[in-house]
C-alpha cells in the first residue's frame, strides 16, 4: 500500500513491543501517529477491540484493523479522527483543485 517495509514493523518482532516502545500490533514510520491495533478474527468484539487501542494509545489516534477470511481489510476509528484526518488531508485539496478546473 505503498508504506516502506524497512519501516513498518510487527510488533511481536520486538518482544511484543514496537521500536516507539508502544503495544501496538504494527509500527509504521510514515504513520507515527497512530496506535494500530490489528484483529484477524471470524468473529470480532470491534468495541472491545478499539477499546484496548484507545485504552493504549498514548496520546496517538487509535484504530482497529481487522479482517476475515475471504474479506478485505477494515479499519475501525471514532468518528471524530476519522473528520480530523479527513480535514487534514490531501484528498480534500486534490477535491477543491479538481473543482477549480
Amino acid at each position: 500500500m505503498g508504506l516502506d517495509p524497512e519501516t513498518t514493523y510487527r510488533s511481536c518482532q520486538y518482544s511484543g513491543k514496537a521500536p516507539d516502545g508502544s503495544s501496538a500490533d504494527i509500527y509504521c514510520e510514515e504513520l507515527d501517529e497512530f496506535y494500530i491495533e490489528v484483529k484477524g478474527v471470524e468473529r470480532l468484539n470491534i468495541w472491545g477491540a478499539y477499546l484496548t487501542a484507545k485504552q493504549d494509545c498514548g496520546g496517538k489516534i487509535p484504530f482497529v484493523a481487522h479482517t476475515k477470511n475471504q474479506f478485505p481489510f477494515l479499519v475501525t476509528l471514532s468518528a471524530e479522527d476519522f473528520i480530523r484526518i479527513v480535514l487534514t488531508s490531501e484528498f480534500l485539496k486534490r477535491k477543491d483543485k479538481r473543482d477549480e478546473d
